[in-house]
């Protein structure tokens, strides 16, 4: 058995430690206090003696024989021996009625030490008494010749002959071992009892998933040990959790940082998860983090109220009443993915969503004995999609339109050139020829675009930037265009800002592209005597290139669509400077591809202005 860690056989050996020092203390004590009453017994016996001495006299035939008789009844009833004998053998007086041979008398060690020196004290057991006595003789020079030597002896204190105070001292001792050792278990019980507590109390609030109580137990024992290893376990298990917490924060982020919404709906139909993307793109609530908690918990049909997703989920249609077939609500891995599309209005326009549902099963086991299954669904904004393959449909459509019209026009010219008699019919097949060779050169033009188009499409990221001075890009587009200025009747103009020695970081290529198209259009849509105006502007982290002309303008309700490849203004169609429709287009990817940007204003009746601005790098300080 052990007693707070202590076994009973160590505490034994520590009650014997105690009972040897309190058993070598008593002894130290005993012995110190023999000496004392030694000493005491030892001065008594030499005033005896000297009172002997006085009593008698000068000369031992001339003692005081009364009062020494009576001095020696006394000392005889206070236990005290007398014997007195001359220095040559002679033995006077023995009350020991043990010592009248002389043999024996000068034969003890205090005599023969009195003989010698004077005196002489010795203790061994008694003569008459038979226990430990004290004994003392004085030789006595001035008496007589020879000397007198005076005995004197009486039983010694020793506590073993004092058994009274022998128990009470025993007992003293047994009492101070004893509680001795009742302290010391007791405190050694109250040091383990309180160690036993802190450990237990560490470790159950390690046991309650309280990772913050230290077991702080001092030394290099059992309970050491062990606080030691709870301290390292909270320890590893501190470090786990910060890792397990640090992964799901960061999962958490990932999926609330998801364009595309996702939602995790529990085999009971329940919302286990629900990120930011879902909430907005289902026009649940707003893009709020914080609203996401409310929906976890609460069934996924009271949420979303969309036919097309809940019929989805086999849960949900359960629950709604609706047939879902056998094994509704289960789910397994081979469940095959379904989804759906969906239309939600929001505050922007409306927007087209896809929603993918597919089984979710996790390895973890719940509770009861069960794999964690549900549903995801992730819902996705097709809507720029949609846009896209709308405006794939629409270019594919415009392409054959504008491809379409010259081809039937060259066709037709052709077959009438075949049926007419070209010798007798020369003007008439000379005005064909010129149908021919306009539509061709608008087919020429249109196959330049497109080529244009796509090599800006297939290689957005070969087209380095070179530096150039504003002045250079403006006199290029000067003498590109002056023929076809003065043949229409315009105006030009080019400013700079804030000169024209500014140097300028681009593609020359592309932005040759972009600013012919911009001038191109200008002088096919303005009338003659209007004017075309070029501005270059160089900024701290940009440069601007603004085309402005005094034309015809297009409507508000085109103007966002003038950049869509092939589509042209119904004034520009019909005019005789019917472009490709290709241009604008042409001239958004090319300033796209070198990271910039292109604005349009325009007026009906007043004219356009566009304007390019890419980003510049800042010079270094």
């Amino acid at each position: 058995m052990r007693l707070a860690g202590l076994s009973w056989r160590a505490l034994l050996g520590i009650g014997l430690v105690l009972a040897v020092f309190w058993g070598i203390s008593l002894a130290l004590v005993v012995a110190e206090l023999e000496d004392s009453r030694d000493r005491a017994l030892d001065a008594e016996l030499r005033r005896q003696a000297r009172y002997l001495e006085l009593l008698v006299g000068t000369g031992w035939t001339q003692r005081d024989e009364p009062r020494l008789t009576q001095a020696i009844s006394l000392l005889t009833d206070a236990q005290i021996d007398v014997v007195i004998a001359r220095a040559d053998g002679v033995i006077l007086l023995d009350t020991t009625q043990a010592l009248t041979h002389a043999a024996a008398f000068f034969a003890l060690p205090e005599v023969r030490e009195a003989m010698a020196s004077g005196s002489g004290t010795s203790t061994r057991r008694g003569v008459r008494h038979g226990m430990q006595s004290r004994a003392l003789a004085l030789r006595l020079d001035q008496l007589s010749e020879p000397p007198l030597l005076v005995w004197l002896s009486r039983p010694a204190w020793r506590l073993a002959n004092d058994r009274p105070t022998l128990y009470r001292v025993l007992a003293a001792a047994a009492i101070g071992a004893s509680g001795s050792l009742a302290a010391l278990s007791l405190g050694l019980l109250y040091r383990r009892t309180r160690l036993l507590r802190q450990v237990t109390r560490a470790a159950r609030s390690l046991a309650e998933g309280d990772l913050s109580l230290r077991a702080d137990v001092p030394g290099s024992d059992e309970w050491a040990g062990l606080a030691q290893a709870l301290n390292e376990t909270r320890r590893r298990l501190l470090a786990d959790a910060q890792t397990i917490d640090q992964q799901r924060r960061t999962l958490e982020a990932l999926l609330n940082q998801l364009a595309e919404g996702v939602i995790v709906v529990r085999r009971d139909g329940r919302i286990a998860w629900i990120n930011p993307a879902a909430m907005h793109l289902l026009n649940l609530y707003p893009s709020d983090q914080a609203d996401c908690g409310r929906l976890v918990g609460q069934p996924i049909e009271q949420c979303v109220q969309r036919h097309e997703l809940l019929s989805l989920l086999p849960t949900a249609q359960a629950q709604a009443g609706q047939p879902a077939g056998a094994g509704a609500g289960a789910v397994s891995a081979a469940t095959p993915v379904r989804q759906t599309r969906l239309e939600v209005e929001t505050s922007t326009g409306t927007i087209h969503l896809l929603v993918r549902v597919s089984p979710l099963v996790l390895p973890q086991v719940d509770h009861g004995g069960d794999t964690q299954s549900g549903w995801l669904l992730v819902v996705t904004d097709i809507t720029e999609l949609g846009r896209a393959l709308q405006l794939q449909s629409d270019f594919v459509a415009n392409a054959s339109h504008e491809l379409r019209t010259p081809l039937a026009s060259i066709r037709a010219a052709v077959e009438t050139l075949l049926d007419l008699d070209l010798a007798g019919e020369a003007e008439e097949a000379a005005r064909f020829l010129n149908i021919i060779d306009r539509h061709s050169q608008r087919l020429q033009a249109m196959v330049t675009d497109l080529l244009e188009l796509s090599r800006l499409d297939s290689r957005p990221a070969s087209f380095a930037p070179e530096r150039y001075r504003l002045a250079d890009i403006c006199q290029g587009v000067e003498q590109e265009f002056s023929e076809a200025l003065r043949g229409r009747g315009l105006y030009w103009e080019c400013h700079y800002r804030p000169g024209p020695e500014a140097p300028v970081v681009v593609n020359g290529h592309l932005l040759r592209l972009a600013l012919d198209n911009l001038v191109d259009n200008a002088i096919k849509f303005t009338e003659p005597g209007g004017r075309v105006r070029l501005t270059c502007e160089r900024g701290a982290d940009w440069a601007a290139f603004e085309v402005a002309d005094t034309g015809c303008g297009i409507p508000p309700a085109e103007q966002a669509r003038v950049f869509e490849r092939f589509y042209q203004v119904e004034r520009a169609r019909s005019g005789s400077e019917r472009g490709t429709g290709l241009g604008l287009a042409i001239v958004h990817e090319a300033v796209a591809a070198m990271g910039g940007t292109v604005s349009l204003e325009s007026e009906p009746g007043r004219g356009t202005r566009v304007t390019v601005r890419i980003p510049q790098a800042r010079p270094n300080p």
